[in-house]
């Protein structure tokens, strides 16, 4: 049976995922060839595929979303079927989705209903009878069922948390807070949208500190988010205290995108249910002068699809429709998250959904090159307008901005083996956006060159089976190519960055590594990669870019 895993970008994730099999009747499925989870058009710079590729030497090669909890585990060789891949959700473009984040023994009921987890969150009847022996553990281990929340709905009492960071004491009750207003910001430390906003919104809310509470809530649990958050410098100075552990508390209030805020009055009524892009001083300020605040109220919806279904053939009516060759082309659809999915084993199947033109032509000429991926450092805009190909905006303020209509597209592709998928692509999309010209320009650019240190050897792989195993903080690699790492990092860590990495190593056989060190960080990376007889050193390279070009006005098809 063939394989397919499926991320779940950005966020995007954020995310964590799933392992999926399946077969399909018409276009088969291609197992762990390609996966793309998109966050988001527009969080910090493009979203970049996240790709499995089989390399010359035989071993699947995985590229992790950077904002993906890990670690990651990916098996090479004939054993790859046991592989395992830990990511996210797919999340409503904008922002992040934290669903299914936390592994644990949680029973999920349609209904929106709550079941109670054996730590981090706990909800206690205060209307226990004196001497019962009613302790919040006991009570933990029963189902207790709880309809989820809206605006104007009261906070119930007794909701505590007792895996706690950056708190003296190691237990918050949310009852504590009454008397004030409580923001609950739901977040995750896998996601860039969340790791901006609780900063900014920890140094805004300090002008309100005896009118308003903040208690960020992540589903991750306590060791995991202390481990990422080392990484981010800004973390250092944040004053808030992080509620961890809390997976079960979204029952309350479901959400698929974060940052998710909720706003509590001091009568532990919400106020709002918003996002981050709302917390802002001119509605706090309106918010405590006359009781009222300018809070657009979030609504989260989504629609998941399965990555075997064709997404404009599928349908009940007729099992197998024999398509040879198809190409689709939409604009934005409500409800689904910003995806790209690839299957290459018999028939080719591409499929794109709610993403900007620049990635569409990113997928198309870096084709599965490793070398030549054409990340958001290698790629090169001309004569757009701000906001025309990606924008900055996140939240109910990026869902505006795709509801427009002419900034993010669906693509669809099913084609036999004999055809060159990435050709067929180059072709469609010459046809659907004609005012774009498309070249590949060969530039001398600021790199870091992966290289070997003068004097040292380098050695082969022993031979092991061959695996790949990566988080944040860290990689290990078994009888597996370097410029797979190097794509790795391109493609997941560093690809925000403004500077591409390269390998000028020569090394192209298989090879054994571990780097204990953030991905991430520069000069903690380059000291591991120095203690492995490697460095990472900036300098000037001629390197290839890719160069949208736009020559005309955008006429969308539809519009």
């Amino acid at each position: 049976m063939n394989k397919l895993l499926l991320t779940c970008f950005l966020a995007l994730l954020c995310l964590v995922g799933r392992y999926l099999v399946a077969q399909s009747k018409v276009v088969r499925s291609p197992g762990a060839e390609l996966l793309h989870r998109s966050d988001s058009p527009n969080r910090e710079g493009p979203i970049l595929p996240d790709i499995f590729l089989k390399e010359t030497y035989g071993a699947e090669i995985s590229s992790l979303p950077i904002n993906s909890s890990g670690p990651w585990t990916v098996d090479g060789g004939p054993k790859y079927e046991t592989a395992s891949l830990r990511s996210s959700a797919p999340a409503t473009a904008g922002t992040r989705s934290d669903d299914n984040l936390h592994r644990s023994s949680e029973i999920r009921n349609p209904k929106s209903e709550i079941v109670l987890p054996t730590s981090g969150f706990s909800l206690v009847d205060n209307s226990t009878s004196q001497g019962q022996e009613e302790t919040p553990s006991a009570q933990m281990r029963e189902r207790s069922i709880i309809d989820s929340l809206t605006i104007g709905d009261q906070i119930p009492s007794g909701i505590e948390f007792n895996s706690i960071l950056n708190h003296e004491g190691n237990l918050i009750r949310l009852d504590d807070y009454r008397g004030k207003y409580l923001m609950l910001v739901f977040w995750s430390p896998t996601c860039s949208g969340s790791i901006g906003a609780l900063p900014r919104i920890d140094q805004l809310t300090q002008k309100y500190t005896d009118q308003l509470e903040v208690v960020p809530i992540t589903v991750f649990p306590e060791e995991r988010v202390a481990e990422v958050l080392k990484i981010y410098p800004s973390f250092q100075k944040l004053s808030l205290p992080i509620a961890t552990d809390a997976s079960y508390l979204r029952a309350l209030f479901p959400h698929f995108r974060i940052p998710h805020v909720v706003l509590v009055d001091p009568e532990g009524k919400i106020k709002a249910i918003t996002g981050a892009e709302d917390v802002t001083e001119k509605n706090l300020d309106m918010l405590f002068s006359s009781g009222t605040g300018n809070f657009r109220t979030k609504v989260d919806r989504k629609i998941l699809l399965n990555p075997n279904e064709k997404l404009i053939s599928e349908n009940t009516h007729l099992e197998n429709k024999n398509i040879w060759l198809q190409s689709a082309f939409t604009g934005y659809i409500p409800d689904v998250g910003g995806s790209l999915i690839q299957n290459y084993e018999g028939f080719s199947h591409i499929r794109i959904t709610n993403m900007t033109p620049i990635y569409m032509f990113q997928l198309a000429y870096s084709e599965r090159d490793l070398v030549d991926y054409y990340g958001v450092n290698r790629i090169e805009t001309r004569g757009f307008e701000k906001d025309e190909l990606t924008s900055d905006k996140s939240g109910a303020d990026a869902l505006a901005w795709m509801e427009e209509g002419n900034h993010v597209f669906g693509y669809e592709l099913i084609a036999p083996p004999s055809y060159d998928p990435y050709q067929l692509m180059r072709e469609d999309l010459r046809r659907y956006f004609p005012h774009i010209e498309v070249t590949v320009e060969t530039q001398s650019r600021k790199v870091l060159a992966l290289i070997r240190q003068e004097g040292r050897d380098f050695p082969p792989s022993a031979g092991k089976p061959r695996s790949y195993q990566s988080s944040p903080m860290g990689v290990r690699m078994t009888n597996y190519p370097l410029q797979g790492f190097v794509y790795h990092l391109n493609a997941a860590f560093w690809r925000a960055s403004p500077t591409p990495i390269i390998n000028l190593t020569g090394i192209d056989y298989p090879v054994d590594l571990q780097l204990d060190a953030p991905l991430a960080n520069y000069e903690k990376l380059r000291l591991e990669l120095q203690k492995n007889g490697l460095d990472l050193i900036e300098r000037e390279e001629e390197i290839k870019i890719l160069v949208l070009k736009k020559i005309a006005p955008f006429k969308p098809l539809a519009l």
